[in-house]
């Protein structure tokens, strides 16, 4: 019954023994000698980019992964031009941007949870708030301090995604190695700033004076587009975003690349007959894309609660999440004291992903819990209603 306090729900308890179970693991495993750092498996997507004329450019990455991702050795860049690779400098501090070009590195100790959307301001957070009335999650641009930085590695004084042409590329580099990782890759327009790595041998800061050689990467000439119309031009409309439709990656070469899974992530077909990045939409900056469902083409790797969009918010939000199997789903929303204050979804859902919206008009601003049951899973966010 709505206003009474559960005594199952404990927040603030519960997030306490979950973070010492944690520790408590990760000491143990440490202690036998099984604990590895599984970088093999992590493989974000970037889902969602605006590009120029526009304040609003960004980029949103989004972990389809069972696990938390920490990002501190993850970086993003658009630093490319017929085929310089220049990104891949990285490694021995040799790069030189382009004009209107950027390569940026995460804040360290900064991560991303499964199911969750973040996204990167190519200007700065408070532009980024003027256009879609919600902060990102991180900025280029220095503008609001609680915005955390990314930090600069080498970045033009005016770093801007064309929409003529352009890339972007998340990769992964752990500081030491010769070679860095490409997370996830997408290109449009003209393909004058295409990446082809192959053959690009290079010494880094690792021990020792021998290079590492690069696998092959897709040539330009049959490296597909983002092309939502298929008309060859710009990768979306005025005012709106490019936006992957699904996690699935069309025809993409799955062995023998230059990808952190081992993939070719240069081979992906994003052509509108890819059927991958088939959205020309309302920017959905933070969640799934417009009108498309999360799982098409695959089902979610994992149960996830994603942060609640906008947040802070006044007086509609909406909260989405995904389950890996059919299950009883139960997902309430709970005041500061731990009184169940409304019921959004109470009942047998399939596997898929889904999306609730609460419209907490006769609330009054606070702080909000939404707590997610599904089976023996749970997950809790925190939500901040600000009228």
């Amino acid at each position: 019954m709505e206003g009474l306090v559960d005594p199952g729900f404990k927040p603030f308890q519960r997030e306490a023994k979950v973070k010492k179970f944690s520790f408590l693991l990760v000491a143990a495993l440490m202690v036998f000698g099984v604990f590895t750092y599984a970088v093999a498996a992590d493989h974000l997507l970037i889902t969602e980019f605006c590009v120029s004329p526009t304040e609003g450019e960004f980029v949103e990455i989004y972990n389809p992964t069972g696990s938390t991702i920490d990002l501190t050795d993850y970086y993003l860049t658009d630093d490319c031009y017929r085929g310089n690779n220049d990104y891949i400098y990285v490694v021995n501090g040799a790069t030189n941007v382009y004009s209107y070009d950027f390569l940026v590195q995460f804040p360290s100790g900064s991560s991303i949870d499964p199911g969750e959307y973040q996204t990167i301001s190519t200007r700065g957070a408070d532009d980024f708030y003027g256009q879609y009335s919600v902060f990102s999650t991180y900025e280029l641009k220095s503008q609001n301090a609680s915005i955390p930085d990314m930090i600069p590695i080498d970045v033009s004084s005016d770093p801007t995604l064309s929409n003529t042409g352009e890339m972007i590329m998340l990769f992964y580099w752990d500081g030491s190695s010769d070679l860095v990782k490409d997370v996830d890759y997408v290109i449009w327009g003209d393909k004058v700033e295409f990446v082809d790595k192959t053959g690009v041998s290079i010494d880094g800061p690792d021990p020792g004076s021998a290079s590492s050689t690069y696998s092959a990467d897709t040539d330009s000439a049959n490296q597909a587009i983002v092309d939502p119309d298929g008309g060859g031009g710009y990768p979306h409309g005025v005012g709106k975003t490019a936006q992957r439709a699904g996690t699935t990656e069309a025809s993409e070469t799955l062995t023998g690349g230059n990808g952190i899974t081992g993939h070719d992530e240069t081979s992906e077909d994003m052509s509108v007959s890819g059927e991958s990045w088939t959205v020309d939409d309302t920017a959905t900056p933070g969640e799934p894309p417009s009108g498309v469902p999360l799982a098409q083409g695959s089902l979610p790797l994992a149960f996830s609660l994603s942060q609640n969009y906008p947040n802070p918010f006044n007086p509609v939000t909406q909260i989405s999440f995904s389950l890996q199997e059919r299950a009883e789903v139960r997902l309430s929303v709970y005041n500061i004291v731990g009184q169940k204050v409304a019921e959004l979804v109470n009942g047998k859902l399939d596997a898929g992903s889904y999306r609730a919206s609460w419209d907490a008009k006769g609330f009054t601003s606070g702080i909000y819990f939404g707590r997610l049951k599904a089976g023996a899973n749970e997950k809790v966010i925190k939500m901040i209603l600000l009228k």
